[in-house]
């Protein structure tokens, strides 16, 4: 996916819980050219066992610049208050040169 230098994204997390979960929490962490760009932790609270449930995390301006530029892979995991993994995801895009920047 490609994604331009500057641009707006938000991110709706759709998710089921299998047993009640105390503390549920996202984790993403961003790498970039080899190194951890940077982790975001979000508390998202206690659930029920059911779901769907959806959260909106607030949204961000991707960077600008030419050393932004190229493959960004993403790792989302959901965790509880104890630290256990409840799921995983892996994503990646690439941020390209906007003309509105040019």
């Amino acid at each position: 996916m490609e994604l331009s230098e500057g641009a707006v994204v938000a991110l709706a997390l759709t998710f089921r819980v299998e047993e009640a979960v105390d503390g549920l929490a996202f984790e993403e962490t961003r790498r970039f050219d080899g190194g951890v760009v940077g982790t975001t932790r979000t508390v998202l609270g206690g659930f029920r066992a059911g779901g769907p449930y959806e959260v909106r995390l607030p949204p961000e301006r991707l960077p600008i610049g030419r050393a932004s530029h190229g493959t960004y892979e993403v790792t989302g995991r959901f965790v509880d208050g104890a630290g256990r993994e409840h799921a995983r995801e892996v994503h990646r895009f690439r941020i390209v040169p906007s003309e509105k920047w040019v």
